[in-house]
């Protein structure tokens, strides 16, 4: 979905605000959190930048539940940090020159990537 479609201001980059109706202001008003608009910004812009569906986007965060990315599509939920951390490593990974759509698969445990595209390729550890 381009971004022109959630903001007629948004032209190149997404604005992400804060909520202003935090429930934990009271506690933390120094600590303004990401409402769950974002994730809808957020999912359709790894779904564009990585060229890749649903399903693998899931499989390569290692996502249990395909409604998980259901709720984060709709807004519904935000993801955690943890799935933020691995979306911002598939950014990279694709900046390093990876096809990232040919993952099978990343064990995040131990950094190990599974290619989709050779059935012969052997998996390979990712130096860190």
């Amino acid at each position: 979905m381009p971004l022109e479609q959630y903001s007629p201001q948004l032209k190149e980059f997404a604005a992400i605000p804060y909520e202003a109706d935090n429930p934990a202001a009271s506690y933390w008003p120094w600590k303004p959190y990401v409402g769950e608009g974002a994730s809808m910004i957020l999912v359709d812009q790894m779904y564009a930048r990585l060229s890749i569906g649903k399903r693998a986007f899931q499989r390569l965060l290692g996502i249990g539940s395909y409604n998980t990315i259901l709720s984060w599509e709709r807004g519904r939920h935000k993801p955690t940090q943890l799935f933020v951390a691995r979306m911002a490593m598939l950014l990279c990974m694709k900046d390093e020159g990876l096809v990232v759509s040919d993952i099978r698969q990343i064990d995040w445990q131990t950094g190990t990537i599974t290619w989709r595209r050779s059935p012969d390729d052997q998996p390979i550890q990712v130096a860190s």
